[in-house]
């Protein structure tokens, strides 16, 4: 499936959230990629600005963060306007410590 790119940037953006996350991210204050996107931009949010499916998302954040593509990473990461390997550490660090549990 070939999806339109996002061309957002900040000051097009309306929720100052993600503008809070970008900092956040980089400044390595975070710790998991569902924090990022359940306490600091509401995964609905995300979900719609990303155009993922919010079943989908849900599920990958409920479930399996394993199931998100690498194509659907990089739209939420425009989002925030980070680069994208600083979600796949995110994502790949919640991953590692849920199955240590």
């Amino acid at each position: 499936m070939i999806s339109k790119r996002i061309t957002h940037s900040f000051e097009e953006m309306s929720d100052p959230r993600f503008i809070t996350g970008k900092k956040l991210i980089l400044s390595k204050q975070i710790s998991s990629f569902s924090e990022l996107v359940s306490v600091i931009v509401p995964k609905t949010v995300v979900s719609r600005e990303a155009e993922i499916k919010p079943e989908r998302f849900s599920r990958a954040l409920a479930k399996d963060l394993k199931i998100l593509t690498l194509d659907e990473i990089y739209r939420i990461a425009t989002l925030y306007e980070v680069p994208g390997i600083e979600l796949l550490l995110l994502i790949d660090r919640e991953i590692r410590s849920k199955k240590k549990r």
